[in-house]
Order: structure tokens, then C-alpha cells, then sequence
């Protein structure tokens, strides 16, 4: 899935493996203050549902973390895009953001390419709720990967 982006006498085309992250990137690219850089570089702070989530839920300590995005063009991103989200397209609440967050800390202090362990932990079903569970998941399918 791609996104063409055209500028004075410069086109830049943007890749992505799903729909769900080319619908958030665009979302992004409106805010304004937000170019598709910016956009990349807040993609890259977590999955696609936990931004969303942020989003939704109005957190903007998620969204800070990517580099280009303040404490004010954070709440502006919330502001402009919080009625843009629907409800039913966010998947997760703050506790299972949570719980993949410290999920994913753990898993990558053991050693494991962060990049993976997103990729293990985006693809676990809603049965692993807790941290502990989603380590041990994610312990069993990199043990396989390996």
C-alpha cells in the first residue's frame, strides 16, 4: 500500500504492509504541522492500535516520544484527529497498552530486535491479557524464530 506525496518540484512515495497504517499515516499527514517524516516517525513509537488508542483516549505521553512531536503538536494531533478515530476501530484499552508495553520492554532488555518482538506481539490473540502472559507468548515465538 502506498502513498504518493507531492511537494514543489519533489514526489516521495511511501510504502506501507498494510491499510490500517497507510489509513493512520494519512490521518497523520493532515494534522497540520505534521509532514509525512513526522508522520513515519511517530508510526515507529508502536503498533498502529496502540496510536490509535492514544489518540482516542487522549494521551498525548505516547505520541511525544517520537522525535518531531512536542507536547503541544501532540495535543494538537488529539485535537484534530480524536473525532476521526471511531470507537470500534480501536481494539485495545489502556491496560492492554499498557500490558504490551511492558511486554515489549522486557523482551527487548532480554535481547530480542525490537522490531520482531513488535511484530510477535501485534500478532497475539486477545486470551493473553497480562504482561506475563504476553511474555510468555512472546518468549515461546521467538524461541521458535530462532
Amino acid at each position: 500500500f502506498c502513498f504518493l506525496y507531492i511537494r514543489d518540484e519533489q514526489m516521495e512515495l511511501y510504502a506501507f504492509r498494510d491499510v490500517q497504517t497507510l489509513k493512520l499515516f494519512e490521518l497523520l499527514n493532515s494534522v497540520s504541522g505534521i509532514g509525512p517524516k513526522t508522520a513515519l516517525s511517530v508510526l515507529d513509537v508502536d503498533s498502529v492500535e496502540h496510536l490509535m488508542a492514544a489518540i482516542f483516549e487522549r494521551r498525548a505521553d505516547l505520541l511525544t516520544r517520537a522525535s518531531g512531536i512536542g507536547k503541544k503538536t501532540a495535543e494538537r494531533v488529539i485535537l484534530e484527529l480524536k473525532n476521526k478515530i471511531k470507537p470500534s476501530s480501536v481494539k485495545t484499552t489502556a491496560g492492554a497498552v499498557s500490558a504490551s508495553r511492558e511486554a515489549e520492554e522486557v523482551l527487548v532488555n532480554l535481547g530480542y530486535p525490537q522490531s520482531r518482538v513488535r511484530e510477535i506481539l501485534e500478532g497475539l490473540g486477545p486470551e493473553c491479557k497480562t504482561a506475563e502472559e504476553r511474555i510468555r507468548a512472546g518468549l515461546r515465538a521467538l524461541g521458535r524464530g530462532r
